[in-house]
């Protein structure tokens, strides 16, 4: 499908505070996505994810309660780690 970007975990979209001194940050993919996960600090964080009705290839996903100090540079070691997997298991990107 043209007009779609590459499959991608790196965070493109905007970075919200939450209360309570936590981040959320929102992100788009296009592929076979069946599982994301994320963790900061060893420990895992609550991951969720849609498809777009128009383009189900495209998933738009969003991470919760990240510590507010670990967004303050998206491509820094203290960023979530973040790993998008196929439906057989397998690692399809993994980024920070």
């Amino acid at each position: 499908m043209g007009g779609l970007p590459d499959q991608t975990a790196e965070f493109d979209g905007p970075i919200f505070n939450a209360p309570g001194s936590t981040t959320t940050i929102v992100s788009a993919l296009v592929g076979p996505v069946d599982r994301i996960t994320a963790t900061y600090d060893g420990e895992s964080l609550p991951v969720e994810f849609r498809r777009w009705s128009a383009y189900p290839e495209l998933v738009v996903y969003w991470i919760t309660d990240i510590p507010a100090d670990g967004a303050l540079n998206p491509r820094d070691s203290t960023h979530p780690l973040v790993t998008i997997y196929d439906a057989a298991g397998n690692v399809l990107d993994t980024s920070r």
